[in-house]
C-alpha cells in the first residue's frame, strides 16, 4: 500500500503519493520536488538564473539602476524567472550585430 508525504512549499501544501517501490529510495529522493517557482528571491535569482557568474554587488547595482525587471515588497527584492529569461533573450538580441 502506498504512503503519503506532505510537504510545505512557501505557504502552500502539496501532498504526494509515494509508491511502494519508492519507499526503498532515500528520503532525500522521495521528498525532492521538481517544480520550480516562478517567483525568486534575490539570492535564488543570483544562484539559479545568473549561476553566480556575476557578483551580488553587480546584481544589486543592476536592480538599483532599474535595468532588471523586479519587484520590491518592503526591503525584499523579488524577481520572476520568466521575466529574467525574457530579459536575457532581449539582451542577447540587442547585443548581437547582424552583418
Amino acid at each position: 500500500m502506498g504512503a503519503f508525504c506532505q510537504c510545505q512549499l512557501e505557504g502552500e501544501k502539496k501532498v504526494e503519493k509515494i509508491n511502494d517501490s519508492d519507499q526503498n529510495k532515500s528520503d532525500s529522493n522521495r521528498h525532492e520536488i521538481s517544480t520550480k517557482s516562478n517567483t525568486l528571491t534575490f539570492t535564488e535569482a543570483w544562484d539559479e538564473i545568473f549561476g553566480r557568474k556575476i557578483s551580488k554587488d553587480r546584481l544589486y547595482a543592476e536592480i538599483r539602476a532599474k535595468r532588471l525587471p523586479h519587484s520590491r515588497i518592503g526591503s525584499r527584492i523579488l524577481l520572476r524567472r520568466d521575466s529574467l529569461e525574457a530579459w536575457f533573450i532581449q539582451q542577447e538580441s540587442s547585443n548581437s550585430t547582424i552583418n
